[in-house]
Protein backbone atom coordinates (compact mmCIF):
# COMPACT_ATOMS: atom_id res chain seq x y z
CA UNK A 1 0.00 0.00 0.00
CA UNK A 2 1.37 3.79 -0.70
CA UNK A 3 2.18 5.92 1.71
CA UNK A 4 -0.57 8.49 0.07
CA UNK A 5 -3.25 5.08 0.83
CA UNK A 6 -1.57 4.89 4.15
CA UNK A 7 -2.25 8.04 5.33
CA UNK A 8 -5.70 8.23 3.97
CA UNK A 9 -6.78 5.00 5.74
CA UNK A 10 -5.47 5.91 9.23
CA UNK A 11 -7.49 9.40 8.95
CA UNK A 12 -10.54 7.86 7.95
CA UNK A 13 -10.01 5.20 10.70
CA UNK A 14 -9.28 7.98 13.35
CA UNK A 15 -12.05 10.44 12.31
CA UNK A 16 -14.56 8.24 12.61
CA UNK A 17 -13.62 6.94 16.14
CA UNK A 18 -13.18 10.05 17.41
CA UNK A 19 -16.79 11.30 16.00
CA UNK A 20 -18.04 8.77 19.19
CA UNK A 21 -20.68 6.39 18.85
CA UNK A 22 -18.15 3.54 19.80
CA UNK A 23 -18.21 1.91 16.28
CA UNK A 24 -18.04 -1.52 16.12
CA UNK A 25 -15.19 -3.60 14.11
CA UNK A 26 -17.61 -4.67 10.86
CA UNK A 27 -18.43 -0.79 11.24
CA UNK A 28 -15.40 0.39 10.99
CA UNK A 29 -14.33 -2.21 7.92
CA UNK A 30 -17.89 -1.32 6.34
CA UNK A 31 -16.85 2.82 6.73
CA UNK A 32 -13.30 1.92 5.09
CA UNK A 33 -14.40 0.06 2.20
CA UNK A 34 -17.10 2.68 1.39
CA UNK A 35 -14.18 5.37 1.31
CA UNK A 36 -11.26 3.95 0.26
CA UNK A 37 -12.27 2.68 -3.02
CA UNK A 38 -9.33 0.67 -4.65
CA UNK A 39 -7.19 1.52 -1.17
CA UNK A 40 -10.15 -0.70 0.31
CA UNK A 41 -8.40 -3.94 -1.06
CA UNK A 42 -7.06 -6.48 1.79
CA UNK A 43 -9.67 -4.62 4.99
CA UNK A 44 -10.05 -7.15 6.99
CA UNK A 45 -10.43 -7.67 11.08
CA UNK A 46 -6.92 -8.34 11.39
CA UNK A 47 -5.39 -4.93 8.76
CA UNK A 48 -7.45 -3.08 10.94
CA UNK A 49 -6.05 -3.99 14.56
CA UNK A 50 -2.92 -3.34 12.39
CA UNK A 51 -3.45 0.31 12.03
CA UNK A 52 -4.70 0.65 15.20
CA UNK A 53 -1.48 -0.87 16.35
CA UNK A 54 0.24 1.89 13.78
CA UNK A 55 -1.49 4.94 15.23
CA UNK A 56 -0.91 4.22 18.43
CA UNK A 57 3.24 3.04 17.91
CA UNK A 58 3.35 5.73 14.87
CA UNK A 59 1.38 8.95 16.40
CA UNK A 60 0.44 7.85 20.34
CA UNK A 61 -3.04 7.80 19.54
CA UNK A 62 -4.67 5.22 21.63
CA UNK A 63 -7.59 3.79 20.45
CA UNK A 64 -9.21 1.06 22.64
CA UNK A 65 -11.90 -1.31 22.80
CA UNK A 66 -15.01 -0.27 25.07
CA UNK A 67 -16.62 -3.29 26.41
CA UNK A 68 -19.31 -2.17 27.92
CA UNK A 69 -20.16 0.03 24.88
CA UNK A 70 -18.68 -2.70 22.76
CA UNK A 71 -17.35 -0.24 20.49
CA UNK A 72 -14.13 1.72 20.14
CA UNK A 73 -13.09 5.06 21.24
CA UNK A 74 -10.40 7.19 20.92
CA UNK A 75 -8.60 7.54 24.91
CA UNK A 76 -7.93 11.16 25.22
CA UNK A 77 -6.17 10.69 28.43
CA UNK A 78 -3.48 8.70 27.04
CA UNK A 79 -3.04 10.00 23.93
CA UNK A 80 -0.93 12.52 22.65
CA UNK A 81 -1.63 15.88 20.74
CA UNK A 82 -4.84 15.08 19.38
CA UNK A 83 -5.59 18.06 17.43
CA UNK A 84 -2.07 18.31 16.15
CA UNK A 85 -2.62 14.60 15.11
CA UNK A 86 -5.89 15.09 13.20
CA UNK A 87 -4.19 18.62 11.46
CA UNK A 88 -1.57 16.85 9.85
CA UNK A 89 -3.80 13.92 8.56
CA UNK A 90 -5.80 16.40 7.54
CA UNK A 91 -3.41 18.64 5.37
CA UNK A 92 -1.65 14.85 4.11
CA UNK A 93 -5.08 13.75 3.22
CA UNK A 94 -6.31 17.05 1.25
CA UNK A 95 -2.82 17.31 -0.54
CA UNK A 96 -3.59 14.17 -1.89
CA UNK A 97 -6.51 15.37 -2.96
CA UNK A 98 -5.57 18.48 -4.82
CA UNK A 99 -2.84 16.14 -6.33
CA UNK A 100 -5.35 14.17 -7.83
CA UNK A 101 -7.77 16.97 -9.46
CA UNK A 102 -5.22 19.51 -10.20
CA UNK A 103 -3.48 16.23 -12.51
CA UNK A 104 -6.76 15.67 -13.98
CA UNK A 105 -8.86 18.59 -15.10
CA UNK A 106 -7.00 21.77 -16.34
CA UNK A 107 -10.17 23.89 -15.55
CA UNK A 108 -9.86 23.14 -11.79
CA UNK A 109 -9.72 26.70 -10.87
CA UNK A 110 -13.65 27.25 -12.20
CA UNK A 111 -14.69 24.59 -9.79
CA UNK A 112 -12.46 25.48 -6.81
CA UNK A 113 -11.84 28.91 -5.29
CA UNK A 114 -8.93 29.09 -3.23
CA UNK A 115 -7.61 31.74 -0.71
CA UNK A 116 -5.71 34.52 -2.90
CA UNK A 117 -3.36 34.82 0.05
CA UNK A 118 -0.62 32.41 0.34
CA UNK A 119 1.06 30.95 3.28
CA UNK A 120 3.35 34.00 4.37
CA UNK A 121 6.45 32.28 5.00
CA UNK A 122 6.13 28.62 4.09
CA UNK A 123 9.36 29.25 2.51
CA UNK A 124 11.43 29.07 4.83
CA UNK A 125 9.21 26.02 6.13
CA UNK A 126 11.41 22.82 5.00
CA UNK A 127 14.95 24.35 6.19
CA UNK A 128 13.50 25.26 9.50
CA UNK A 129 11.71 21.16 9.60
CA UNK A 130 15.48 19.43 9.15
CA UNK A 131 17.14 21.73 11.23
CA UNK A 132 14.88 20.97 14.40
CA UNK A 133 15.30 17.26 13.40
CA UNK A 134 18.93 17.43 13.07
CA UNK A 135 19.60 19.89 16.36
CA UNK A 136 21.61 22.44 13.69
CA UNK A 137 21.68 25.69 14.75
CA UNK A 138 20.54 28.69 12.13
CA UNK A 139 21.41 31.64 11.36
CA UNK A 140 18.52 34.14 9.76
CA UNK A 141 18.62 37.64 9.24
CA UNK A 142 15.35 39.40 10.60
CA UNK A 143 13.18 42.06 9.72
CA UNK A 144 11.16 43.74 12.51
CA UNK A 145 7.82 45.46 11.22
CA UNK A 146 7.40 47.62 14.47
CA UNK A 147 11.56 49.09 14.39
CA UNK A 148 11.52 49.04 10.57
CA UNK A 149 14.65 47.42 11.32
CA UNK A 150 17.03 43.83 10.01
CA UNK A 151 18.45 41.88 12.46
CA UNK A 152 20.57 38.68 12.26
CA UNK A 153 20.72 35.89 14.91
CA UNK A 154 21.39 32.48 15.73
CA UNK A 155 18.90 30.62 17.08
CA UNK A 156 18.38 27.12 18.21
CA UNK A 157 15.34 26.19 16.54
CA UNK A 158 12.67 24.13 18.43
CA UNK A 159 8.77 24.47 17.14
CA UNK A 160 7.09 25.54 13.95
CA UNK A 161 4.10 26.51 14.50
CA UNK A 162 1.30 28.11 12.55
CA UNK A 163 -1.63 30.38 13.06
CA UNK A 164 -4.27 32.46 11.56
CA UNK A 165 -2.56 31.65 7.53
CA UNK A 166 0.91 32.75 9.00
CA UNK A 167 4.30 30.65 10.23
CA UNK A 168 6.55 30.86 13.11
CA UNK A 169 9.83 29.21 14.42
CA UNK A 170 9.52 29.29 17.99
CA UNK A 171 13.31 29.10 18.74
CA UNK A 172 16.19 28.80 21.95
CA UNK A 173 17.78 32.22 22.05
CA UNK A 174 20.61 32.71 24.44
CA UNK A 175 20.84 36.20 24.36
CA UNK A 176 17.17 36.74 25.23
CA UNK A 177 16.15 37.07 28.74
CA UNK A 178 13.34 34.34 28.35
CA UNK A 179 15.29 32.15 26.86
CA UNK A 180 12.69 31.21 23.93
CA UNK A 181 11.56 33.83 21.32
CA UNK A 182 9.05 33.50 18.23
CA UNK A 183 10.10 34.44 15.04
CA UNK A 184 7.68 35.11 12.36
CA UNK A 185 9.15 33.48 9.13
CA UNK A 186 7.43 36.09 6.84
CA UNK A 187 9.79 38.47 8.23
CA UNK A 188 12.91 36.14 8.03
CA UNK A 189 15.00 37.42 4.70
CA UNK A 190 17.70 35.11 5.06
CA UNK A 191 18.61 31.91 6.17
CA UNK A 192 21.37 29.64 6.64
CA UNK A 193 21.61 26.38 8.18
CA UNK A 194 24.74 26.16 10.03
CA UNK A 195 26.73 22.94 10.71
CA UNK A 196 27.20 23.49 14.51
CA UNK A 197 24.53 21.22 16.59
CA UNK A 198 22.81 21.93 20.01
CA UNK A 199 21.91 19.88 22.79
CA UNK A 200 18.02 20.35 24.02
CA UNK A 201 17.55 20.50 27.19
CA UNK A 202 14.65 18.37 28.30
CA UNK A 203 13.02 20.74 30.62
CA UNK A 204 12.58 22.99 27.69
CA UNK A 205 9.01 22.21 26.13
CA UNK A 206 8.96 24.90 23.75
CA UNK A 207 4.84 24.51 22.91
CA UNK A 208 4.12 24.59 26.51
CA UNK A 209 3.24 28.38 26.48
CA UNK A 210 1.32 28.18 23.91
CA UNK A 211 -1.36 25.68 25.55
CA UNK A 212 -3.15 28.58 27.41
CA UNK A 213 -2.78 31.31 24.87
CA UNK A 214 -4.74 31.95 21.79
CA UNK A 215 -1.96 32.62 19.09
CA UNK A 216 1.64 33.56 19.15
CA UNK A 217 2.03 36.16 21.74
CA UNK A 218 3.07 35.62 25.24
CA UNK A 219 1.69 37.39 27.80
CA UNK A 220 2.23 38.11 31.28
CA UNK A 221 -1.32 37.09 32.68
CA UNK A 222 -2.26 34.40 34.67
CA UNK A 223 -4.47 31.89 33.28
CA UNK A 224 -7.93 32.66 34.46
CA UNK A 225 -11.60 31.93 33.21
CA UNK A 226 -13.03 34.20 30.79
CA UNK A 227 -17.09 34.25 30.49
CA UNK A 228 -18.91 36.20 27.20
CA UNK A 229 -22.10 35.74 25.82
CA UNK A 230 -22.95 35.55 21.88
CA UNK A 231 -26.01 35.65 19.52
CA UNK A 232 -27.14 32.16 19.17
CA UNK A 233 -26.78 32.30 15.14
CA UNK A 234 -22.87 33.14 15.76
CA UNK A 235 -22.19 30.38 18.24
CA UNK A 236 -22.95 27.73 15.94
CA UNK A 237 -19.37 28.97 13.97
CA UNK A 238 -17.79 29.14 17.31
CA UNK A 239 -18.91 25.54 18.19
CA UNK A 240 -17.78 24.51 15.05
CA UNK A 241 -14.55 26.21 15.29
CA UNK A 242 -13.48 27.03 18.99
CA UNK A 243 -11.59 29.92 20.13
CA UNK A 244 -9.52 27.40 22.69
CA UNK A 245 -9.48 23.79 23.28
CA UNK A 246 -10.61 25.10 27.02
CA UNK A 247 -13.97 26.57 25.53
CA UNK A 248 -17.15 25.57 27.13
CA UNK A 249 -20.73 25.66 26.84
CA UNK A 250 -22.38 27.10 29.73
CA UNK A 251 -26.09 27.73 28.85
CA UNK A 252 -29.26 29.98 26.75
CA UNK A 253 -31.11 32.35 27.34
CA UNK A 254 -32.90 35.06 25.63
CA UNK A 255 -31.07 34.13 22.27
CA UNK A 256 -27.65 34.72 23.98
CA UNK A 257 -25.34 31.37 24.85
CA UNK A 258 -23.06 32.08 27.54
CA UNK A 259 -19.66 30.75 27.19
CA UNK A 260 -16.40 30.30 29.29
CA UNK A 261 -12.40 29.77 28.48
CA UNK A 262 -9.93 28.81 30.99
CA UNK A 263 -7.26 30.70 29.15
CA UNK A 264 -4.18 33.48 29.71
CA UNK A 265 -5.79 36.45 27.77
CA UNK A 266 -3.95 38.30 25.24
CA UNK A 267 -3.85 40.89 22.69
CA UNK A 268 -4.74 38.02 20.11
CA UNK A 269 -8.08 36.81 21.92
CA UNK A 270 -9.57 40.43 22.43
CA UNK A 271 -8.79 41.14 18.98
CA UNK A 272 -11.39 37.62 18.38
CA UNK A 273 -13.74 39.31 20.62
CA UNK A 274 -13.52 42.44 18.88
CA UNK A 275 -13.78 40.87 15.22
CA UNK A 276 -17.16 39.81 16.54
CA UNK A 277 -18.45 43.55 17.42
CA UNK A 278 -22.00 43.54 19.09
CA UNK A 279 -22.89 39.83 18.56
CA UNK A 280 -20.27 39.19 21.22
CA UNK A 281 -20.47 40.48 25.20
CA UNK A 282 -17.91 40.09 28.01
CA UNK A 283 -19.31 39.05 31.26
CA UNK A 284 -16.29 38.62 33.32
CA UNK A 285 -13.66 39.55 34.33
CA UNK A 286 -14.21 42.95 34.75
CA UNK A 287 -11.25 44.19 34.15
CA UNK A 288 -11.12 42.52 30.45
CA UNK A 289 -14.48 44.23 29.75
CA UNK A 290 -13.10 47.69 30.84
CA UNK A 291 -10.44 47.08 28.61
CA UNK A 292 -12.49 46.70 25.37
CA UNK A 293 -14.49 49.33 26.39
CA UNK A 294 -11.11 51.99 26.01
CA UNK A 295 -10.25 50.24 22.91
CA UNK A 296 -13.96 50.54 21.53
CA UNK A 297 -13.92 54.09 22.61
CA UNK A 298 -10.74 54.85 20.81
CA UNK A 299 -11.82 53.01 17.58
CA UNK A 300 -14.95 55.97 17.86
CA UNK A 301 -12.71 58.30 17.77
CA UNK A 302 -11.52 57.42 14.37
CA UNK A 303 -14.82 58.24 12.33
CA UNK A 304 -15.54 61.49 14.70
Amino acid sequence: MSHRSTIKRLYLLFQIINRGGYPTKERLIDYLQQHLGEGAIGISPRSLERSIQELREEFDVFITYNRVKRGYEVDHQKSININAFSKFLELSTEAGFYNDILKGKEDVHNVISFDQRSMVGSLWIKPLFNAILEKRKVWINHFSYERQHTTEYTIQPLLLKEFNGRWYIVANFPEAEDKMRTFGLDRIHDLITLAENFIVSKELQPAAPFKNILGVIYSFNHKQEIVFEIERSQWNYLNSQPLHHSQTYIGEEQGWVKVSLDIIPNIELEQQFLLRGDRLRIISPPWLKENLKKKISNMLTHYS
